[in-house]
């Protein structure tokens, strides 16, 4: 599958950049102070939901995952039936698709994953595959280009008790050397010991999809051209509290 999202920052949407309006939905969503699962929509699907109803204000034309989407797992089968997801079997080989705008889906905490699982129906069923989800707002790379740091708004922690909100993972250890080890396996956190490669803690990082509409969004006045360029055969076929 030949996938790179490019420009999704930049894109022109609305008053501002792409990347400039999911800050600013980003901030309202924190100013709002929405306790983890404590009313509609404040679960990680929930709160993405919120966010794409703010950004479809604010850029408007594309095609976002509705009501019937409510899920984790319906969200990212909604973008895989519209060859808009792609499935991340060599994490550390894709950093690249980490970028503001790109919608990241993790697995079961502390589940490993096989590339045969990868698009199959366990990653759309309940306790086995999909069960959390963010948006990108912010990346770090360092000196070699690679991802060392990424910010994600989300709903996570523990029900009645953390706020949605952006939260981030530093990828490197005190000497800014980075702490990946080999493909498939850990990095190490500096709290927290090893864990997946960009997963968020202890769930892997599983699949990626653009927030928006790559055609759609590109159609804007002032776009910045394709954010999205897939090979025509490169369509793919929860949200648990975090400890």
């Amino acid at each position: 599958m030949a996938v790179v999202i490019d420009q999704l920052q930049t894109a022109r949407c609305g008053q501002g950049t792409l990347g400039d309006n999911l800050t600013s939905v980003a901030d309202q969503i924190e100013r709002q102070r929405l306790l983890y699962d404590t009313k509609p929509n404040t679960d990680c699907s929930g709160i993405f939901h919120r966010a794409v109803a703010a950004l479809g204000g604010r850029c408007p034309g594309s095609p976002m995952p509705g009501a019937d989407a409510r899920d984790t797992r319906a969200i990212a089968r909604w973008y895989a039936d519209r060859g808009r997801l792609l499935w991340i079997d060599e994490p550390l080989q894709k950093d690249q698709l980490i970028r503001p705008g790109a919608v990241l889906f993790f697995g079961q905490s502390g589940r490993r994953y096989a590339a045969t699982d990868l698009g199959t129906p366990k990653m759309y069923a309940r306790g086995q595959g999909i069960d959390h989800m963010g948006i990108v707002t912010r990346i770090e790379r360092g000196s070699d280009g690679h991802v060392v740091r990424y910010w994600m708004l989300h709903g996570h922690g523990r029900k009645g008790q953390t706020a949605a909100g952006v939260t981030s993972t530093d990828y490197v250890d005190h000497d800014g050397k980075t702490k990946y080890n080999n493909q498939h396996r850990s990095y190490v956190s500096r709290s927290s010991g090893p864990m997946p490669p960009y997963g968020n803690w202890d769930q892997h990082w599983v699949a990626v999809a653009p927030v928006l509409e790559p055609t759609r969004l590109a159609a804007v006045p002032g776009g910045a051209g394709p954010i999205l360029a897939m090979a025509p055969s490169a369509v793919t076929q929860g949200c648990a509290a975090l400890e």
